[in-house]
């Protein structure tokens, strides 16, 4: 059971978002971007700055990842 609660975050003026959630008995804090999972809200909070600033993810902070996003359902188009 994952249960999300937002955490504001503030990035050059602008107000992010990062979604705190419940995972295997634990909370995880979720970049909203790229969907990546950390125990602690500052690699989250990093994770989002990054995205937002590069439009991709950081592969050194995603190694910190607790929990990955899942798969994208892409529609088959035929």
């Amino acid at each position: 059971m994952c249960l999300f609660r937002p955490s504001t975050l503030q990035v050059e003026g602008e107000r992010r978002m990062v979604n705190e959630a419940s995972w295997k008995g634990q909370s995880i804090y979720e970049c909203e971007l790229c969907g990546y999972g950390y125990t602690d809200l500052e690699t989250a909070e990093e994770c989002e700055q990054y995205c937002y600033s590069h439009g991709s993810n950081s592969p050194k902070i995603t190694r910190k990842a607790a929990r990955k996003p899942p798969a994208p359902n892409d529609p088959i188009v035929a």
